[in-house]
């Protein structure tokens, strides 16, 4: 019993937590594009050695020029956690973060002094930036999309000064590798979450095999229902904008004008009509692009 506790006091928590995410889940056109995208092939395994040594100072000037090409009004606030150190380097911790604490910004990156360093920098950056504002229903989806959307630009900015494409190919595959897992893993979450709604003590109750499972998953893992569906629409629907070469100006102005809107309210400000009609356009864009980053891999 102590088991089945634990599982129903968690899930209860994420249940509250994640309603405005489980809203998003339920409609009928995250359904069919999830369906689609299960049918993304496996992600291939391969290992790679960095090529290219990238100091911090080296990060931190790519940063900045990656920042007045792209997103300009930002620029000010990036040197200004730098004047104020708040960009900090874990050397001894395998942690990327961004957030407030005692209301004042911070970055934490563990630097592996490579251009990855460069990409992750540019996510957490683009977190802490959108942590400012108020959130709305469902601002982690849009703070997710906004961090995977201009690191993609970043790598499109590393390309136009020359890195080579096999290297940034081999960090790009790792949004995609970690986009197809997490496919596989909210399924399994999701199933353990709609055994809670719907039948709740009475399944598990009479299936000790299921509490062992259910509990093990929980107790190993940051389990957080629907938290990986932010992660597969953040992935998806940046890439999707990306394709549709909207102005990153305009992508950016996201930041500060929603913050009350749904995920699909926001892409509709960005010109882009959210129904059945786009779901295999969305896969199509998706397939192929996991593809091309996947004939890198030796």
């Amino acid at each position: 019993m102590k088991k089945l506790d634990y599982i129903n006091r968690q899930l209860k928590i994420y249940q509250e937590k994640s309603f405005p995410l489980y809203q998003i889940d339920e409609s009928l056109f995250f359904d069919k594009l999830f369906k689609k995208l299960e049918e993304l092939p496996p992600p291939k395994s391969g290992t790679y050695e960095s090529k290219t040594y990238m100091s911090i100072e080296h990060t931190i000037i790519l940063m900045k020029r990656f920042l007045d090409q792209y997103a300009c009004s930002l620029l000010p606030y990036f040197l200004t956690l730098l004047e104020e150190k708040r960009i900090i380097w874990e050397a001894k911790k395998n942690l990327n973060q961004a957030g407030f604490h005692q209301d004042r910004p911070f970055i934490r990156i563990t630097p592996h002094y490579t251009l990855y360093d460069f990409i992750r920098l540019v996510h957490e950056f683009f977190h802490l930036t959108n942590q400012q504002f108020k959130k709305g229903e469902t601002r982690d989806v849009l703070s997710e999309f906004l961090s995977i959307y201009f690191e993609k630009q970043a790598f499109h900015f590393l390309e136009q000064l020359n890195y080579d494409l096999e290297e940034l190919s081999y960090f790009r595959r790792r949004r995609y590798t970690d986009t197809r897992y997490s496919i596989d893993d909210y399924h399994f979450e999701k199933t353990i979450f709609k055994v809670f709604l719907k039948e709740k003590e009475i399944t598990i109750k009479n299936s000790p095999y299921k509490i062992s499972v259910i509990y093990q998953y929980l107790y190993s893992h940051t389990f957080s229902p629907f938290k990986k569906m932010v992660y597969i629409l953040g992935d998806v629907f940046s890439e999707y904008v990306d394709e549709k070469k909207i102005n990153p100006m305009e992508v950016l102005k996201l930041n500060e004008e929603i913050n009350n809107k749904t995920f699909f309210q926001a892409l509709e400000e960005l010109g882009i009509c959210i129904d059945f009609s786009v779901i295999e356009e969305i896969f199509q864009i998706y397939l192929k692009n996991y593809r091309q980053i996947h004939h890198f891999v030796h």
